[in-house]
Protein backbone atom coordinates (compact mmCIF):
# COMPACT_ATOMS: atom_id res chain seq x y z
CA UNK A 1 0.00 0.00 0.00
CA UNK A 2 2.88 2.34 0.81
CA UNK A 3 4.47 1.66 -2.59
CA UNK A 4 1.18 2.43 -4.33
CA UNK A 5 0.74 5.73 -2.46
CA UNK A 6 4.36 6.64 -3.23
CA UNK A 7 3.85 6.02 -6.96
CA UNK A 8 0.64 8.10 -6.95
CA UNK A 9 2.42 10.97 -5.20
CA UNK A 10 5.28 10.78 -7.70
CA UNK A 11 2.80 10.92 -10.60
CA UNK A 12 1.11 13.96 -9.05
CA UNK A 13 4.45 15.74 -8.60
CA UNK A 14 5.34 15.02 -12.24
CA UNK A 15 2.01 16.48 -13.37
CA UNK A 16 2.56 19.55 -11.20
CA UNK A 17 6.08 20.00 -12.56
CA UNK A 18 4.84 19.63 -16.13
CA UNK A 19 2.09 22.22 -15.46
CA UNK A 20 4.61 24.63 -13.95
CA UNK A 21 7.04 24.12 -16.84
CA UNK A 22 4.21 24.59 -19.35
CA UNK A 23 3.09 27.80 -17.64
CA UNK A 24 6.65 29.15 -17.75
CA UNK A 25 6.88 28.30 -21.45
CA UNK A 26 3.62 30.12 -22.13
CA UNK A 27 4.71 33.20 -20.20
CA UNK A 28 7.91 33.29 -22.26
CA UNK A 29 5.81 33.06 -25.45
CA UNK A 30 5.51 36.71 -26.52
CA UNK A 31 2.63 36.26 -28.94
CA UNK A 32 0.56 34.44 -26.29
CA UNK A 33 1.42 36.96 -23.58
CA UNK A 34 0.60 40.10 -25.59
CA UNK A 35 -2.61 38.56 -26.98
CA UNK A 36 -3.74 37.72 -23.45
CA UNK A 37 -2.86 41.21 -22.16
CA UNK A 38 -4.77 42.86 -25.02
CA UNK A 39 -7.82 40.71 -24.20
CA UNK A 40 -7.59 41.63 -20.51
CA UNK A 41 -7.52 45.39 -21.31
CA UNK A 42 -10.53 45.01 -23.62
CA UNK A 43 -12.45 43.19 -20.87
CA UNK A 44 -11.37 45.90 -18.40
CA UNK A 45 -12.98 48.59 -20.58
CA UNK A 46 -16.08 46.50 -21.32
CA UNK A 47 -16.62 45.75 -17.63
CA UNK A 48 -16.44 49.47 -16.82
CA UNK A 49 -18.92 50.38 -19.56
CA UNK A 50 -21.37 47.63 -18.54
CA UNK A 51 -21.45 48.71 -14.90
CA UNK A 52 -21.23 52.51 -15.03
CA UNK A 53 -22.64 53.75 -18.34
CA UNK A 54 -25.99 54.63 -16.74
CA UNK A 55 -24.37 56.78 -14.05
CA UNK A 56 -22.23 58.54 -16.65
CA UNK A 57 -25.27 59.29 -18.81
CA UNK A 58 -27.24 60.76 -15.90
CA UNK A 59 -24.34 62.83 -14.52
CA UNK A 60 -22.37 63.95 -17.58
CA UNK A 61 -24.96 63.95 -20.39
CA UNK A 62 -27.94 64.81 -18.14
CA UNK A 63 -29.92 61.98 -19.72
CA UNK A 64 -32.66 61.15 -17.20
CA UNK A 65 -35.01 59.03 -19.30
CA UNK A 66 -34.37 55.54 -17.91
CA UNK A 67 -36.57 53.82 -20.52
CA UNK A 68 -34.53 55.35 -23.31
CA UNK A 69 -31.27 54.26 -21.67
CA UNK A 70 -32.43 50.68 -21.02
CA UNK A 71 -33.87 50.20 -24.51
CA UNK A 72 -30.77 51.56 -26.21
CA UNK A 73 -28.38 49.50 -24.10
CA UNK A 74 -30.42 46.32 -24.62
CA UNK A 75 -30.39 46.82 -28.38
CA UNK A 76 -26.69 47.71 -28.35
CA UNK A 77 -25.69 44.68 -26.26
CA UNK A 78 -27.41 42.28 -28.67
CA UNK A 79 -26.98 43.81 -32.13
CA UNK A 80 -23.43 45.22 -32.02
CA UNK A 81 -21.56 42.10 -30.78
CA UNK A 82 -23.52 39.80 -33.11
CA UNK A 83 -22.85 41.94 -36.20
CA UNK A 84 -19.24 42.55 -35.22
CA UNK A 85 -18.36 38.90 -34.71
CA UNK A 86 -20.18 37.93 -37.94
CA UNK A 87 -18.63 40.57 -40.21
CA UNK A 88 -15.21 40.30 -38.59
CA UNK A 89 -15.27 36.53 -39.02
CA UNK A 90 -16.25 36.87 -42.69
CA UNK A 91 -13.37 39.28 -43.40
CA UNK A 92 -10.81 37.17 -41.52
CA UNK A 93 -12.01 34.01 -43.26
CA UNK A 94 -11.70 35.77 -46.63
CA UNK A 95 -8.10 36.64 -45.77
CA UNK A 96 -7.28 32.99 -45.06
CA UNK A 97 -8.30 32.61 -41.41
CA UNK A 98 -6.39 33.52 -38.26
CA UNK A 99 -3.54 31.23 -39.35
CA UNK A 100 -2.80 33.63 -42.23
CA UNK A 101 -0.55 36.66 -41.79
CA UNK A 102 -2.98 38.76 -43.88
CA UNK A 103 -5.64 38.46 -41.16
CA UNK A 104 -3.58 40.79 -38.96
CA UNK A 105 -4.49 43.63 -41.35
CA UNK A 106 -8.18 43.18 -40.51
CA UNK A 107 -7.41 43.04 -36.79
CA UNK A 108 -5.36 46.25 -36.92
CA UNK A 109 -8.10 48.01 -38.94
CA UNK A 110 -10.80 47.02 -36.42
CA UNK A 111 -8.42 48.05 -33.63
CA UNK A 112 -8.02 51.56 -35.10
CA UNK A 113 -11.79 51.95 -35.53
CA UNK A 114 -12.31 50.82 -31.91
CA UNK A 115 -9.79 53.46 -30.77
CA UNK A 116 -11.68 56.21 -32.62
CA UNK A 117 -14.96 54.97 -31.12
CA UNK A 118 -13.61 54.98 -27.57
CA UNK A 119 -12.45 58.61 -27.93
CA UNK A 120 -15.98 59.59 -28.98
CA UNK A 121 -17.38 57.56 -26.10
CA UNK A 122 -15.10 59.24 -23.55
CA UNK A 123 -15.38 62.93 -24.54
CA UNK A 124 -18.73 63.47 -26.24
CA UNK A 125 -21.52 65.49 -24.60
CA UNK A 126 -24.22 64.46 -27.05
CA UNK A 127 -26.32 61.34 -26.53
CA UNK A 128 -26.47 60.50 -30.26
CA UNK A 129 -22.68 60.61 -30.57
CA UNK A 130 -22.43 58.60 -27.36
CA UNK A 131 -24.81 55.98 -28.76
CA UNK A 132 -22.88 55.82 -32.03
CA UNK A 133 -19.54 55.52 -30.19
CA UNK A 134 -20.75 52.69 -27.94
CA UNK A 135 -22.31 50.76 -30.82
CA UNK A 136 -19.20 51.06 -33.02
CA UNK A 137 -16.89 50.17 -30.10
CA UNK A 138 -18.86 47.01 -29.26
CA UNK A 139 -18.98 46.16 -32.97
CA UNK A 140 -15.21 46.53 -33.52
CA UNK A 141 -14.21 44.78 -30.30
CA UNK A 142 -16.48 41.83 -31.10
CA UNK A 143 -14.79 41.57 -34.49
CA UNK A 144 -11.35 41.50 -32.83
CA UNK A 145 -11.81 39.11 -29.90
CA UNK A 146 -12.43 35.78 -31.76
CA UNK A 147 -9.38 36.29 -33.98
CA UNK A 148 -7.17 37.31 -31.04
CA UNK A 149 -8.28 34.15 -29.23
CA UNK A 150 -7.26 32.19 -32.33
CA UNK A 151 -3.85 33.91 -32.30
CA UNK A 152 -3.48 33.04 -28.64
CA UNK A 153 -4.01 29.32 -29.21
CA UNK A 154 -2.29 29.18 -32.62
CA UNK A 155 1.01 30.43 -31.19
CA UNK A 156 1.11 27.66 -28.54
CA UNK A 157 2.24 24.05 -28.96
CA UNK A 158 -0.51 21.44 -29.27
CA UNK A 159 0.18 19.90 -25.85
CA UNK A 160 -0.16 23.32 -24.15
CA UNK A 161 -3.39 24.57 -25.74
CA UNK A 162 -5.67 23.56 -22.84
CA UNK A 163 -3.24 25.08 -20.33
CA UNK A 164 -3.03 28.23 -22.48
CA UNK A 165 -6.81 28.62 -22.40
CA UNK A 166 -6.88 28.26 -18.60
CA UNK A 167 -3.97 30.64 -18.09
CA UNK A 168 -5.58 33.22 -20.39
CA UNK A 169 -8.82 33.02 -18.39
CA UNK A 170 -6.84 33.62 -15.19
CA UNK A 171 -4.99 36.61 -16.68
CA UNK A 172 -8.12 38.24 -18.13
CA UNK A 173 -10.03 37.78 -14.86
CA UNK A 174 -7.35 39.07 -12.49
CA UNK A 175 -6.07 41.94 -14.65
CA UNK A 176 -9.19 42.77 -16.69
CA UNK A 177 -12.60 42.00 -15.26
CA UNK A 178 -11.75 42.25 -11.56
CA UNK A 179 -9.86 45.58 -11.20
CA UNK A 180 -12.19 47.64 -13.44
CA UNK A 181 -14.96 48.33 -10.89
CA UNK A 182 -12.42 48.71 -8.06
CA UNK A 183 -10.40 51.38 -9.90
CA UNK A 184 -13.55 53.20 -11.03
CA UNK A 185 -14.94 53.31 -7.49
CA UNK A 186 -11.60 54.42 -6.01
CA UNK A 187 -11.35 57.38 -8.42
CA UNK A 188 -14.94 58.40 -7.70
CA UNK A 189 -14.35 58.33 -3.94
CA UNK A 190 -11.07 60.22 -4.17
CA UNK A 191 -12.18 63.09 -6.44
CA UNK A 192 -15.73 63.45 -5.12
CA UNK A 193 -18.35 64.97 -7.46
CA UNK A 194 -16.28 65.16 -10.69
CA UNK A 195 -14.93 61.70 -9.98
CA UNK A 196 -17.49 59.92 -12.18
CA UNK A 197 -16.42 61.80 -15.30
CA UNK A 198 -12.70 61.38 -14.53
CA UNK A 199 -13.13 57.68 -13.76
CA UNK A 200 -15.09 57.15 -16.98
CA UNK A 201 -12.42 58.84 -19.09
CA UNK A 202 -9.56 57.07 -17.33
CA UNK A 203 -11.07 53.58 -17.62
CA UNK A 204 -12.23 53.97 -21.22
CA UNK A 205 -8.99 55.54 -22.47
CA UNK A 206 -7.08 52.57 -21.05
CA UNK A 207 -8.14 50.83 -24.27
CA UNK A 208 -5.08 52.35 -25.97
CA UNK A 209 -2.88 50.24 -23.71
CA UNK A 210 -4.62 47.19 -25.16
CA UNK A 211 -4.21 48.81 -28.60
CA UNK A 212 -0.41 48.70 -28.16
CA UNK A 213 -0.51 45.14 -26.79
CA UNK A 214 -2.56 44.02 -29.79
CA UNK A 215 -0.15 45.58 -32.28
CA UNK A 216 2.74 43.75 -30.58
CA UNK A 217 0.74 40.51 -30.63
CA UNK A 218 0.09 40.85 -34.39
CA UNK A 219 3.80 41.38 -34.99
CA UNK A 220 4.82 38.28 -33.03
CA UNK A 221 2.03 36.20 -34.59
CA UNK A 222 3.36 37.13 -38.04
CA UNK A 223 6.76 35.78 -36.98
CA UNK A 224 5.19 32.51 -35.80
CA UNK A 225 3.28 32.15 -39.08
CA UNK A 226 6.47 32.72 -41.11
CA UNK A 227 8.33 30.06 -39.10
CA UNK A 228 5.55 27.52 -39.65
CA UNK A 229 5.39 28.31 -43.37
CA UNK A 230 9.17 27.78 -43.71
CA UNK A 231 8.94 24.44 -41.86
CA UNK A 232 6.09 23.31 -44.11
CA UNK A 233 8.12 24.20 -47.23
CA UNK A 234 11.09 22.19 -45.94
CA UNK A 235 8.83 19.22 -45.15
CA UNK A 236 7.38 19.35 -48.67
CA UNK A 237 10.86 19.18 -50.20
CA UNK A 238 11.85 16.13 -48.15
CA UNK A 239 11.00 12.78 -49.82
CA UNK A 240 8.29 10.73 -48.17
CA UNK A 241 8.48 7.01 -47.37
CA UNK A 242 5.97 6.17 -50.11
CA UNK A 243 7.98 8.05 -52.75
CA UNK A 244 11.20 6.26 -51.71
CA UNK A 245 9.51 2.83 -51.90
CA UNK A 246 8.00 3.58 -55.31
CA UNK A 247 11.34 4.74 -56.69
CA UNK A 248 13.16 1.66 -55.38
CA UNK A 249 10.50 -0.73 -56.72
CA UNK A 250 10.66 0.95 -60.12
CA UNK A 251 14.45 0.69 -60.11
CA UNK A 252 14.33 -3.02 -59.20
CA UNK A 253 11.75 -3.76 -61.87
CA UNK A 254 13.87 -1.98 -64.47
CA UNK A 255 16.92 -4.06 -63.53
CA UNK A 256 14.92 -7.32 -63.60
CA UNK A 257 13.37 -6.63 -66.97
CA UNK A 258 16.59 -5.56 -68.69
CA UNK A 259 19.24 -7.91 -67.25
CA UNK A 260 17.05 -10.74 -65.90
CA UNK A 261 18.86 -10.59 -62.59
CA UNK A 262 17.20 -12.19 -59.58
CA UNK A 263 18.01 -9.99 -56.58
CA UNK A 264 16.18 -12.23 -54.13
CA UNK A 265 15.92 -15.96 -54.77
CA UNK A 266 13.30 -17.93 -52.92
CA UNK A 267 13.04 -21.67 -53.35
CA UNK A 268 14.48 -23.33 -56.49
CA UNK A 269 16.49 -21.41 -59.04
CA UNK A 270 15.02 -20.72 -62.43
CA UNK A 271 15.73 -23.59 -64.92
CA UNK A 272 18.02 -22.83 -67.82
CA UNK A 273 16.31 -22.59 -71.17
CA UNK A 274 18.14 -24.80 -73.64
CA UNK A 275 18.21 -23.89 -77.24
CA UNK A 276 16.85 -26.62 -79.55
CA UNK A 277 19.31 -27.75 -82.19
Amino acid sequence: FSDFSLSVSMDNTEKEESTCIGSIKLIKNKSFLFASFSRSVIFFVLQTIHLYFKEYLTISLKEMDEKKIVLYYSFNSIAAPALGSLIGGIFVNYMGGYESSESTTIVILFNILAGISIVILAYTKNFLFFAFGMFSFFFCVSGILPTVTGYLLFSCPIQLKSLASSLDLLITTLSGKLPGPIIYGAICDYFGEPGDILAWKFCTMNFFLGFIFLLCSCKFVKDVIKEKEQKSKINRKLPTFASIVSRNSKFISDIGSSDRVNLVKIGKPEPDIKEEG
